[in-house]
């Protein structure tokens, strides 16, 4: 009977960090299967930016294309499918079990498969997010610059003082004017008319928000309020909540940290379980792709450098 093959290295994940985590794994002639369901875990926005070469262009051309460049290395394989298990069976070897119910052999696991997101629940929210919501004012606002004014949504991870004001500074910068929208706090109201220097230029909407719509050209959103107004911003600005996907971090008994994220030791981005290194937004605040792909070669680094010490 053939006995199964065991990879050097599973990545959980085909985008920029599982793309470039790979990289040095492959160039020390490791092997390594790269798993992608074709889905993307960030936000819908579709285009890349911060990337030197890529800035403004499509996401999927650049899977496309980076795919094409990885597919001279021999030892680099790649599944059309998604991971629904990982389990470790032995010291130096992991399971994982596909959609299709295959399972695969691997000394090492680099999860690079993302975050979901919790939305917030508040109507017309979904149908917002990355279209007139935006995470990160590197990434999205440049292209809707010049607007009379723009919002910041203060709750999630923007319910605060310091980051509600951190995110209107920023903010700013694209339009006349920013508006913070409390979501019906009082206490944070109070908090940030306290922190506020320039009330002409940074205003308080405290009243709840009773539905957020998409309207006109680029990332214009209005804002209704439960007072009864309503306010039409350039786009809005907001961080929510966010979870590793997959059942993995409960499988394997992977540390978090204070922000829900997988928890990555440095230097090489391992975690607390041996063998298992984590790339991307699944151990990463920030959530861009420029430091995604940091990260992937971070941890493929790690991958690596584990693989030929247990060589010897």
């Amino acid at each position: 009977m053939t006995s199964p093959t065991v990879y050097d290295a599973l990545i959980i994940g085909g985008g920029p960090a599982g793309l470039s985590s790979s990289l040095p794994i492959i160039r020390q002639q490791f092997s390594a299967v790269i798993f992608d369901a074709g889905k993307s875990p960030i936000d819908p926005s579709k285009r890349f930016h911060l990337i030197p070469s890529w800035d403004h262009t499509e996401r999927n051309e650049f899977s496309t294309a980076a795919k094409g460049n990885l597919s001279r290395y021999e030892t680099l394989r790649f599944e059309h499918a998604t991971i629904e298990q990982i389990k470790k069976i032995e010291k130096f070897l992991f399971e994982v079990v596909d959609s299709n119910g295959q399972k695969w052999l691997g000394k090492k696991i680099v999860l690079a498969n993302g975050v979901r997101y919790m939305l917030p629940n508040i109507e017309g929210y979904s149908d917002c997010w990355g279209k007139g919501i935006y995470r990160c004012c590197f990434c999205n606002a440049f292209e809707d610059r010049g607007a009379n004014s723009v919002g910041v949504l203060a709750v999630d991870g923007f319910a605060n003082v310091m980051m509600a004001m951190h995110a209107a500074q920023d903010f700013k910068r694209f339009a006349n004017q920013v508006v913070i929208y409390t979501h019906g706090s009082e206490l944070l109201a109070e908090e940030l008319s306290a922190a506020i220097n320039n009330p002409e230029k940074v205003i308080l909407k405290t009243s709840k928000i009773q539905r957020i719509e998409k309207t006109g050209i680029g990332g214009e959103c209005t804002v209704h309020l439960e007072d009864g107004t309503s306010h039409v911003e350039g786009f809005l600005g907001h961080i929510p909540a966010t979870k590793p996907n997959g059942p993995f971090v409960e499988e394997l008994g992977l540390e978090l940290d204070e922000m829900g994220d997988v928890k990555a030791v440095p230097p090489l981005n391992a975690t607390n379980v041996h063998g298992v290194y984590v790339a991307g937004d699944i151990c990463s605040f920030s959530k861009i792709v420029s430091h995604a792909l940091y990260l992937g070669n971070l941890a493929g680094a790690g991958v690596a450098e584990e693989l030929l010490a247990e060589s010897l």
